[in-house]
């Protein structure tokens, strides 16, 4: 099954605005609060576009599909990860890595909740 089957068979809404929160990590990018809804459950969250997108909103498969990338991440224990993703080299790095590590087990449960019996289905959804 791909995303975008994903998103219709089991009626995911989406919608966004302006105005994610400022993000060190994300200082050039254009910020949006993102909402995924399904069934009675919702999850809001920020979401952040580089800046070679030239202001183009979020649409719902991208976003799945950076989520589902974090969701991967989720497996590693928080030493795998940081060397993985190269959060190893400086004390400031390590603990930057430790945060985003953090919010990334944070979505993992939050879209566990949301997707619920789904949830398998998508992590294993094509891009």
């Amino acid at each position: 099954m791909t995303l975008k089957e994903f998103t219709i068979q089991n009626n995911i809404k989406f919608n966004w605005r302006n105005g994610a929160p400022y993000n060190e990590n994300f200082k050039d990018s254009d910020g949006y609060m993102c909402k995924l809804v399904h069934n009675k459950h919702q999850f809001t969250f920020p979401f952040y576009k580089g800046m070679g997108h030239n202001g183009t909103p979020p649409d719902v498969l991208e976003v799945l599909e950076c989520l589902q990338s974090d969701c991967q991440s989720a497996d590693y224990l928080v030493d795998d990860f940081l060397n993985e993703m190269g959060y190893n080299h400086s004390l400031k790095a390590v603990r930057n890595g430790e945060k985003i590590y953090k919010q990334i087990q944070r979505t993992y449960t939050r879209l566990n909740k949301l997707f619920n019996s789904h949830f398998k289905d998508f992590l294993q959804s094509d891009c």
